[in-house]
């Protein structure tokens, strides 16, 4: 069974002078929003870094190996879900105790959602990483319901259109970065969410969409995307279920690379569409499937019927009760690419005025990482396009207007969050529209114009975390799209957001409470001296051509606070509270370095562990250094203290 490196005990090696003659990895091209907005203000160099947070997330797990084997991912949810309930039934209070500490007011990203027929107080959200969450008024609460069942990554939810109590949840999230995670099937529950049953589908590893036939309300079906990085599985394409999610036939399969991304159906005349998605081979074998027989039998409309040949992550829609149907795809590099209009049930297509649409993924160019397109049940001729923010059309297609303005700093304003993930707009009202995004739930009864964000969520997607040791009260965390937190209280529901991006690691100085270090993508380092109400760079004598992790070391030492440590290829160390940083080793690693702690009783032994496997020790403070790994397995080190 694969197994995490910590390494706990100092290895009993003679100090050598390490011969390392390592060349140094050579740097990719990756740009973020948080990245392009610091390269512009002269704080970032244009220099690309080693490690992308696909790679950053993928490859800590699978190093040296190219992926991960499903059944040791299997094995392992299986054992969560076992010590979860030997924890339940520990009569004797052996277990560890947790109380919640936050944030419930910045919530993280939601996938899907799925709203209750008849009474729209009631919705079921589909959490990237924390299960699925309910609320029965309509936002104000929300409650995990899916904690005791399978694994926490989701990626779909739908409600049975006459039974409301009958609640489906696909897992594995259908966003298919390496950082997130695969899941083991499609769950069932009849009683609205309180227990849960497994149907089927345990090698799915990522499920983006289900749907129940309102006229046939046993028949399911679910999009199924497969695994992101452990090679080529058949188990991809198009489950119809017609007995409730009993059995699962496969419709439609085109290959072991290629799997569903999105599905749509109108339900009147039986008609699906199905998006079928590459993410091997530049994007061959990308296409558009059509059924107009409920799954039966299919054909590809995609390079004929007016629509061109698609190679990047493309996702459609149906309205409920007309005929009309849209296309939205990017390219293989995940630029929006184009949208196309059919108003016969998708046999004949047109392209919509997508220009106005250019900028729909952003300046990162994320469509392969958000992609959808959905129109009003009731009016064909209203339309969004979900990408870095949100866009609409009331008129076909003919003009789009951007009708949210995320901070590119990732930092909430007014407006929904960045990054349009799910949306549901109600059947009766088409007025209100559900918007789900990396900020958690939001709602617009507007159509759009005005929204008003739901918090009470506990789904944050932390990287890392610390406490202020003069104020213990006082917590911190990086968190993915979420930029750096604090909650000065401890309370569950007033944290605040103090630097934006991806946060990383925050540090407060054990001395003083008002210094703060935070990161932010590829260890870009800022300092505060007033509690986090301003931030100045921080980086000043690190080589901008190293190579640098995603998720960057930043540890402070123990005894010294003006003294903190930091890692490229090279490990750095600063003595005047990050006025200044220089280099106390050479190039220790192909890769880069991960962790680095410091001894409690001895500021000069200090270690470092890197992405391929090396462990790096020195007892003179970085005048010589050994290797120490010789006797460790051969995989990323994720911390050493």
């Amino acid at each position: 069974m694969l197994k995490k490196v910590i390494v706990l005990t100092v290895l009993v090696i003679s100090l050598t002078t390490l011969v390392l003659t390592l060349a140094k990895t050579p740097e990719e091209s990756y740009r973020t929003r948080i990245n392009q907005l610091m390269m512009e203000k002269g704080k970032i160099p244009r220099a690309v870094r080693e490690e992308r947070p696909n790679d950053w997330f993928y490859r800590q797990r699978a190093y040296p190996f190219d992926s991960v084997p499903s059944r040791y991912y299997h094995q392992a949810l299986e054992q969560a879900i076992e010590m979860r309930k030997a924890a339940s039934l520990d009569k004797n209070n052996d277990a560890a105790v947790w109380t919640a500490a936050g944030p419930v007011n910045i919530p993280g990203r939601i996938c899907d959602i799925a709203v209750h027929p008849s009474d729209p107080n009631v919705v079921y959200v589909a959490s990237a990483s924390g299960g699925i969450f309910k609320t029965t008024d309509l936002g104000q609460n929300w409650d995990p319901i899916f904690d005791d069942h399978g694994g926490q990554p989701m990626g779909a939810v739908a409600i049975h259109p006459l039974n409301p109590s009958i609640v489906y949840a696909g897992t594995g999230e259908g966003n298919p970065a390496a950082n997130t995670y695969e899941g083991d099937g499609i769950y069932k529950s009849t009683d609205g969410g309180a227990t849960w049953s497994n149907m089927g589908l345990p090698n799915s590893a990522r499920i983006p969409r289900i749907i129940v036939d309102p006229l046939y309300p046993d028949t399911v079906y679910v999009a199924v995307l497969g695994t992101r990085w452990s090679g080529r599985t058949p188990d991809r394409g198009v489950y119809r279920s017609e007995d409730g999610g009993a059995s699962w036939d496969k419709v439609l399969y085109l290959a072991d690379s290629i799997g569903c991304v999105d599905l749509t159906l109108q339900a009147d005349s039986g008609v699906l569409l199905a998006a079928m998605w590459n993410r091997y081979n530049n994007g061959g074998g990308t296409s558009i499937w059509r059924s107009d027989n409920r799954g039966d039998t299919w054909n590809q409309i995609s390079g004929a019927n007016g629509l061109p040949i698609i190679y990047g992550r493309p996702g459609v829609t149906f309205g409920r009760t007309h005929n009309t149907a849209y296309l939205l795809y990017a390219d293989v590099f995940g630029h929006f690419s184009g949208l196309y209009k059919s108003t016969d049930l998708g046999r004949n297509w047109t392209p919509t005025n997508g220009s106005h649409l250019n900028n729909l993924n952003g300046s990162w160019d994320g469509g392969w990482y958000f992609g959808n397109v959905r129109v009003s049940p009731t009016d064909p001729d209203l339309v969004f396009a979900l990408g870095l923010d949100l866009f609409r059309t009331t008129d076909g297609g003919a003009n789009w207007s951007k009708i949210t303005d995320s901070d590119p700093s990732g930092n909430p304003t007014p407006e929904p969050h960045a990054d349009q993930h799910a949306m549901y707009i109600l059947e009766t009202d088409d007025n209100y529209v559900y918007l789900g995004n990396d900020g958690g739930v939001c709602l617009s009864e507007d159509r759009g114009d005005t929204w008003s964000l739901f918090r009470n969520m506990h789904n944050t997607q932390f990287y890392a975390i610390c406490v202020d040791y003069q104020n213990p009260q006082r917590l911190y965390g990086g968190a993915q799209d979420n930029g750096s937190m604090r909650t000065l209280t401890g309370s569950v529901d007033n944290w605040d957001h103090i630097f934006g991006g991806d946060g990383f690691y925050p540090v407060v100085d054990f001395t003083n409470s008002n210094i703060i270090y935070v990161e932010f993508q590829y260890g870009a380092i800022y300092k505060s001296y007033d509690l986090g109400e301003n931030f100045v760079w921080a980086q000043n004598g690190i080589n901008s051509g190293d190579p640098s992790n995603w998720n960057t070391p930043v540890v402070m030492d123990y005894n010294d606070p003006k003294v903190l440590y930091t890692g490229t290829d090279k490990v750095y160390k600063t003595t005047d509270g990050a006025d200044n940083w220089n280099a106390i080793s050479f190039s220790i690693t192909n890769g880069t370095v991960t962790t680095i702690d410091i001894a409690r009783t001895n500021p000069d032994v200090i270690y470092a562990g890197c992405t391929d496997g090396i462990v790096a020790m020195t007892t003179d403070g970085g005048a010589t250094w050994a290797n120490v790994s010789y006797y460790l397995p051969n995989r990323w080190v994720t911390r050493v203290t």
